[in-house]
């Protein structure tokens, strides 16, 4: 009897969960993504000048609300907290100055780190500077993307920090245990290629999934320190 009970507490624990999973993903997925799915159904998206003001929601929303889902789970796996709605939005107004600055410091170096790549590559016949030039470029790609793994969870747990200073924890982080943010690194590859090809799985858990998993990869690495403040 106390075998069965215990198994159906366990089954119930996993379900709750991941129903706060399913429903963090829809608050991520439905403000983001509902109005570019609703123009592109009832008119021809191809040049057509709409589909950007479509996109308006999604820039200014998009990694804000992924950042409350790193709080949210992080908040679940620290004190057991089960709140969805209301903490969800509590984070997401707390941390929406940091994620956007965040978000345009990001997408500011992805533009000027393509160029690069892009031009070295394109010039990698004229000379071995070019082909430094190019390695070089794609190495400091690789740490930009290490480091943006680890950017939400500095934010969320250094909550009283100013932005510089996470991006500062986020680097010692990265290669504090470069292994394991390599193993989050592949997590979150995998689970992109998931969403890209299973729009379904993304619907219901394609981004609250592998937050999920990204907190409880470096939940230890993080929780340690964070405890300590």
């Amino acid at each position: 009897m106390k075998t069965s009970q215990v198994i159906k507490d366990k089954i119930l624990g996993f379900l709750d969960y991941l129903f706060r999973l399913v429903m963090i993903n829809v608050l991520i997925i439905v403000p983001s993504f509902s109005f570019i799915f609703i123009y592109s159904y009832f008119d021809n998206i191809e040049n057509n000048i709409w589909l950007y003001v479509t996109l308006i929601p999604m820039v200014l929303y998009l990694i804000p609300a992924m950042i409350a889902g790193f709080a949210c789970i992080k908040m679940y796996e620290d004190n057991g907290s089960t709140g969805i709605f209301k903490e969800f939005f509590q984070f997401f107004k707390k941390f929406y100055k940091k994620s956007i600055i965040f978000s345009l410091l990001f997408s500011l170096s992805i533009i000027l780190l393509a160029n690069s790549i892009l031009y070295f590559y394109d010039q990698i016949s004229y000379g071995v500077i070019n082909v430094i030039g190019f390695f070089l470029s794609i190495s400091v790609a690789l740490i930009l993307i290490f480091m943006v793994i680890h950017i939400p969870l500095t934010i969320v747990y250094f909550e009283d920090l100013q932005l510089k200073e996470c991006l500062k924890i986020a680097m010692l982080m990265t290669f504090k245990n470069i292994w394991k943010t390599i193993i989050m690194f592949i997590c979150l590859g995998v689970f992109i290629l998931i969403d890209s090809l299973v729009l379904y799985f993304m619907a219901f858990l394609g981004f609250s999934l592998p937050i999920y998993i990204l907190v409880k990869l470096s939940f230890k690495q993080y929780i340690t320190i964070y405890r300590k403040i």
